[in-house]
């Protein structure tokens, strides 16, 4: 399976984020070259937000549940309906810049020791478990051992 076709899961936590979804979903769903699955957690809405991701028809998927409170409920309903090789998580009120998810893949190609993968502009980080149980972050300017 070539880089291009490895199935990436972008789950996207949404409460009352019709003012920002449309513009959210439309910059993941133009990562190009890229085999995306874009699954919407709609954690108890009371705008719009429903009807937003209803114009995207079968491009994406939708999962509604009751308000949780906060943002780790909705992440993990996303993570247990991933169909990806890989997944990210992704804020409704940002803007995904392109080639992020393509810059992420290919960093996995090439190390795939690590267990995961941050690219805020340009900065890469992966997470590695040293020998010892130590957590090595690994960056474009320089590595970070933290002992357990």
């Amino acid at each position: 399976m070539g880089i291009e076709q490895v199935l990436v899961t972008v789950v996207v936590p949404a409460y009352n984020a019709a003012r920002y979804l449309k513009e959210c979903l439309d910059s993941i769903l133009a990562q190009i070259g890229r085999a995306i699955d874009v699954i919407v957690v709609d954690d108890g809405s009371t705008d719009e937000t429903a009807d937003i991701v209803a114009t995207y028809g079968t491009k994406l998927r939708y999962i509604y549940q009751a308000n949780s409170g906060g943002c780790a409920n909705p992440r993990n309903t996303g993570a247990t309906a991933c169909t990806g090789k890989y997944i990210t998580f992704f804020d409704a009120d940002d803007v995904m810049v392109p080639g992020k998810i393509a810059r992420q893949v290919d960093f996995f190609f090439r190390h795939s020791e690590a267990g995961m993968a941050a690219i805020p502009g340009e900065l890469k980080i992966s997470v590695n478990w040293g020998d010892s149980g130590a957590v090595i972050l690994r960056s474009g300017i320089g590595d970070l051992r933290l002992d357990g």
